[in-house]
């Protein structure tokens, strides 16, 4: 997390790492083959027994990059970690990003800029933004 020190003392001002162009990159890599996967586990049993039952590694990350967030200057004090986990996991999932890149056609620079706004104003107590 980058922070700022001004007369106020320190600042998030990048504590949102997830929406930077390295998420933004990722999802338009995985989105679409997360996707096809999930269709096809959900019709046929044996790529269904290759699909892993595990807890979703995306969720790890997110629970894990949630936790050090609420732990920072700037963040939301209302704002528990599980509920900031959920709304960055909703925000940047792999169906938001088609939602919204594929079926409306937004650049997916446009959708990285609003992932960003999104989870400033819902996470961020002054996001700037």
């Amino acid at each position: 997390m980058d922070l700022v020190h001004d007369r106020r003392g320190p600042r998030a001002v990048r504590p949102l790492s997830g929406c930077d162009q390295h998420r933004r990159r990722a999802a338009e890599r995985v989105a679409a083959i997360d996707e096809m996967v999930h269709a096809a586990a959900a019709t046929d049993p044996e790529i269904r027994e290759l699909w892993p039952d595990q807890a979703d590694p995306r969720y790890t990350v997110i629970t894990a990059a949630a936790r050090s967030l609420t732990k920072n200057p700037g963040a939301r004090p209302d704002i528990p970690a599980d509920e900031a986990t959920d709304i960055m996991y909703a925000v940047l999932s792999p169906e938001l990003f088609l939602l919204l890149t594929r079926d409306r056609a937004w650049p997916p620079a446009k959708w990285e800029q609003g992932a960003l706004r999104t989870l400033s104003s819902h996470l961020l107590v002054d996001n700037g933004l």
